[in-house]
């Protein structure tokens, strides 16, 4: 939005030069135009007066022509000054945008590095709860390998020796 105002400024600038330029050139001509009625004015006797109004006439309307055209220069200069303002402006507006850039590219690796954090908590988590499987199916394998001993068939003559079958038990494995 603000580059299409600098742009519509930059041409009422260049179109206000242009009318300047127009202005410059139409007062030259009534000049000239003046000039000439006066070099007719000295060299005629006939009409004289006449031709002395017209002459008065022309040079108060170059006169007024070169106010306009004064007046119009300001006002290229004016337009001129407006536009560098908005250039500016839009300069600062960019430079905010890219630092409120640079604020959410900060941002989003902050956000990037917590979520890092959080799962390598969350793996270091998991690998407690699989440090505590490993441990339960230690402790069912050890379970099974008892069971199994005692249910050995009885060889002649001997009596199986009665084994413990105490469970091991690991802190924060209540398994009976």
């Amino acid at each position: 939005h603000i580059r299409k105002r600098a742009q519509l400024q930059l041409i009422s600038f260049r179109s206000g030069v242009r009318g300047c330029i127009r202005k410059k050139q139409e007062h030259i001509h009534i000049r000239k135009r003046a000039q000439l009625q006066l070099i007719s004015f000295r060299s005629g006797i006939c009409g004289c007066i006449h031709k002395k109004r017209e002459h008065n006439r022309i040079r108060k309307k170059a006169l007024h022509q070169q106010i306009s055209f004064h007046n119009g220069g300001h006002n290229c200069i004016r337009k001129k000054r407006e536009h560098i303002h908005i250039r500016k402006r839009a300069q600062l507006q960019l430079i905010s945008f890219r630092s409120g850039v640079r604020g959410c590219i900060r941002k989003k690796q902050e956000h990037i590095h917590i979520r890092k954090m959080v799962q390598l908590q969350r793996i270091s988590c998991h690998s407690g709860v699989h440090n505590h499987i490993r441990r339960l199916q230690e402790h069912i394998h050890i379970h099974k390998r008892v069971q199994q001993r005692q249910q050995r068939p009885i060889k002649q003559g001997k009596e199986p020796e009665k084994m413990e079958t105490e469970v091991l038990k690991y802190p924060g494995n209540e398994c009976t």
